[in-house]
């Protein structure tokens, strides 16, 4: 009798490359976002369900092709659900939510069962689909492997040669070398702290939203701070804003026409993370100190200091006990969605961010205590949607101000209440950093208080917060418009000796997909008051 050789494409693995697929697309997707380390524990528990799911088949039906294809149609099944009960939702009335998951629900088991049946009862060997099943899975996992070594690609080259761009492209400021003029009454280099509040608004934004920030701005002032009356972003959002303001340029200035590539995340990072201010201050003897953000594109890890909550975050995010933010979107396109969505697991995945922005708040006073000069760039992800404080600083666990993927309520009201709640609580924990900084520093400090876009009101979108300190100089070229990208311009213009023309104030319409557009936006009121 001549023995039958089977060759490794027939062997059933095709299972555990399908169950790997759903968390690694999502990784693909979301790459800029995230540590890839994220993706472990989705992975790790994808296929320990599958190997469930397998076992279970098998001692049903009895033969092992016939368990892997009953397990392939589980897998299907399961981890479609939540993508094709979004698409259902985004064609109802949301109210219809609970029909819709209840008659998908009903529908999905249907198929299920007949699909059960119909292998138990099939007489014939599945075991002839398993090397097509296989190419099929290998070649699946091509895509969300692609994605994800491009992006890596994407990201560190071009951090080098943005930083070569930007030194190239631009006038170097030939005598911010020098030390302080003595008319400055400096004796060295003051350090300098820029505070980025994301998404912190104009007061009369906050007023019309029914808040009077009137004491928080005054207690600014009473500081010394120059609070800006009329102040404007300049973008819309994060990562266009932050380019423009660290390389003291609009993006339609600087940026490398580079067509379709224009629009991508790490063309925006590059340029967020090596940029002039951060060039020149190094040129300068700066140390640059920066916090974790938890957003891969807006990090300084390759800063002097890179604080973050546990110097082996990748490491702890295996082992919190609560879902993380990724695991929270991997299992809302699974058929557990409708289950999570409603649960307390809903309002605990964003714990890591609560604790990172209290993590910076606490820390942000202790680096008075690293000798300078410094540059200090604590980016703070709040008022900014998901509202996670109360006005007390407590986690807000109430699960309506969760409702969407992004983390926002649908009900307008709690939307207004929750960004209210965090501005509150930052004002209280604002106010105390900045005494003690002020109290601590050696050298008076300049200190730089910013918001980079405003609250998502689409008309108050650009109206941000913003508020100078600056020591030591009686400075002119502070006004009441002053928008973002002249932020550092007045700085080195100051300190540094440098003699830089202040930009026309203009907000532009432009987005992540198309960074530089050049049309302008109209201030709204038009009357700043």
């Amino acid at each position: 009798m001549v023995e039958r050789k089977v060759s490794w494409l027939g062997t059933p693995f095709y299972i555990f490359l399908f169950s790997t697929y759903p968390s690694l697309a999502l990784l693909s997707t979301n790459s800029q976002e995230v540590d890839s380390i994220v993706v472990i524990r989705p992975l790790l528990a994808s296929i320990l369900f599958t190997g469930l799911a397998t076992g279970i088949l098998y001692g049903l039906l009895k033969e092992q092709a016939k368990a892997y294809l009953g397990t392939a149609v589980i897998l299907l099944l399961f981890f479609s659900y939540g993508h094709v009960a979004r698409w259902l939702l985004e064609r109802f009335e949301p109210e219809q939510g609970t029909f819709i998951d209840i008659s998908l629900s009903i529908v999905y088991f249907a198929i299920f069962c007949l699909s059960f049946y119909a292998i138990a009862k099939a007489h014939r060997d599945f075991s002839a689909w398993n090397a097509g099943l296989n190419v099929t899975a290998m070649v699946l996992l091509l895509f969300p492997f692609f994605e994800i070594f491009s992006g890596l690609v994407a990201r560190f080259p071009t951090a080098q040669s943005s930083h070569e761009q930007i030194n190239a492209s631009q006038d170097p400021i030939e005598t911010a070398l020098r030390m302080p003029s003595e008319e400055s009454g400096l004796v060295e280099h003051p350090d300098i702290y820029y505070i980025l509040l994301d998404g912190y608004s104009r007061a009369d934004t906050l007023e019309a939203m029914g808040y009077d920030n009137s004491q928080f701005l005054q207690s600014l002032e009473q500081m010394g701070f120059y609070v800006v009356a009329c102040s404007t972003s300049n973008y819309r959002s994060t990562l266009l804003s932050m380019p423009s303001i660290f390389n003291m340029e609009y993006l339609h200035d600087f940026l490398p026409f580079a067509g379709e590539d224009n629009s991508s995340v790490p063309l925006l990072s590059n340029f967020l993370i090596h940029n002039r201010v951060r060039s020149e201050l190094e040129k300068l003897g700066y140390t640059i100190i920066s916090f974790e953000t938890g957003y891969e594109w807006n990090e300084w890890t390759d800063a002097d200091y890179f604080l973050a909550p546990n110097n082996n975050s990748a490491l702890r995010t295996m082992f919190v006990p609560y879902l993380t933010q990724f695991e929270y979107l991997f299992l809302q396109n699974t058929a557990l969605g409708p289950y999570v969505e409603n649960s307390k697991f809903g309002t605990t995945r964003y714990n890591d961010l609560y604790e990172r922005v209290n993590f910076t708040l606490e820390e942000l006073p202790n680096t008075v205590s690293l000798k300078g000069p410094k540059f200090v760039y604590a980016h703070i992800l709040a008022p900014h949607y998901p509202f996670i404080f109360l006005s007390d600083g407590s986690l807000n666990s109430d699960p309506r101000y969760y409702t969407s993927e992004e983390g926002t309520p649908s009900d307008p009201e709690l939307t207004r209440i929750g960004y209210i709640n965090n501005v509150q609580f930052l004002n209280s924990r604002v106010s105390d950093i900045l005494q003690t900084i002020l109290q601590n520093s050696t050298t008076p400090p300049v200190i730089i208080i910013q918001g980079d876009h405003g609250h998502v009101i689409p008309e108050r979108r650009f109206n941000n917060l913003s508020a100078f300190y600056l020591p030591n100089v009686k400075s002119e070229l502070l006004y009441p418009q002053i928008s973002s990208v002249n932020t550092f311009r007045v700085v080195f213009n100051e300190y540094f000796g440098a003699d830089f023309e202040l930009l026309e104030d203009t907000s532009f319409d432009a987005h992540i997909g198309e960074p530089l557009l050049t049309k302008a936006v109209k201030p709204f009121p038009e009357t700043c008051p």
